[in-house]
């Protein structure tokens, strides 16, 4: 079954868990307000690129991200081909929809942090997430198992944090509007979320699915996990 809209999971952490206090993820002197970034994985792909199924998915879920509200003025990617693939989807989802930034973006890649907890170790990195799996596939889980998911969520909020900032400054040239939307690969877009949501939020996530990030003066004060419309 083939749903037409988005299932809300943010059901999970939101009204009846939301923090007391805003969650500082690391010193930051970054000053933003209220920027919201959507980390979206990928669509089913074969190798490195969509496969049609991918490609429905990927435009269904900007499409219905658009209806919610989501008014994004920039698209991001990190540098592989199916990401680009869903970056340029992005960009023609919406007919008549302009976009103020589009590019690629090494932030997005789970490069970085998978060398430096894995030393580049692929069969290391799969052993690893299918203990996490095994263990509860959320990303509370993989904090208390790896430090993969620790040094991705210092990498994704870096990205962020700078990524905000940077689409407050152009603010006035784009219309004031502060929303972004970003295109990642493997675990890592989910990795970013608060503590107080980690248990509820997937680690190996499923494709098309992403997190909205809302930034506000270098801090991550909310998230939503939300899943594609379509699913295989």
């Amino acid at each position: 079954m083939v749903p037409d809209f988005f299932v809300n999971l943010s059901v999970f952490f939101t009204e009846n868990h939301q923090p007391s206090q805003k969650e500082h993820i690391m010193p930051n002197n970054i000053t933003t307000k209220n920027v919201e970034i959507a980390v979206m994985r990928h669509g089913n792909k074969n190798d490195d690129s969509l496969t049609p199924l991918g490609e429905r998915q990927i435009k269904a879920a900007v499409k219905a991200l658009f209806k919610r509200g989501f008014d994004f003025g920039h698209i991001a990617h990190s540098p592989t081909v199916r990401t680009r693939q869903c970056a340029d989807i992005a960009q023609t989802a919406i007919k008549g929809h302009h976009f103020f930034v589009y590019r690629e973006i090494n932030g997005l890649s789970f490069e970085a942090p998978f060398a430096e907890a894995f030393d580049g170790d692929m069969e290391a990195y799969k052993k690893d997430l299918q203990k996490v799996v095994e263990t509860g596939n959320t990303v509370a889980a993989a904090r208390e198992i790896n430090n993969y998911s620790h040094l991705a969520r210092q990498h994704l909020s870096n990205y962020l944090f700078s990524f905000a900032e940077e689409i407050v400054n152009l603010g006035e040239k784009d219309l004031g509007r502060k929303q972004a939307i970003c295109f990642s690969h493997s675990p890592f877009h989910t990795l970013a979320v608060p503590e107080k949501w980690a248990a509820s939020v997937p680690y190996e996530a499923p494709e098309a699915s992403c997190v909205v990030y809302t930034i506000q003066d270098g801090n991550i004060i909310d998230a939503e996990f939300i899943l594609a419309p379509i699913v295989e």
